[in-house]
């Protein structure tokens, strides 16, 4: 069982990088929104969260293309990864 589990994680998580990696139309709109995202906050003081935040929000956008990238979207998402840690 559990290496089944691990197996689908392996695999979530590398088709994650494999989206984050890529370009989309909507890659400005992040980047202008990321800077804006709970600027105090000392989660996000590091370069690396911020590159994740952009990560999660670029990797919903080529979830749902139709509806792309919202502009607040990165707060929504930047609460989560405070609460996930």
């Amino acid at each position: 069982m559990n290496c089944i589990k691990e197996y689908h994680i392996t695999l979530l998580l590398d088709n994650f990088y494999n989206i984050t990696i890529q370009t989309s139309d909507c890659d400005k709109s992040i980047e202008d929104d990321i800077p804006r995202t709970f600027t105090e906050h000392w989660y996000f003081k590091k370069q690396d969260k911020r590159f994740g935040l952009w990560g999660i929000c670029n990797a919903y956008y080529w979830h749902d293309p139709r509806l792309g990238y919202i502009q607040g979207f990165a707060n929504i998402a930047a609460l989560l990864m405070i609460q996930v840690g």
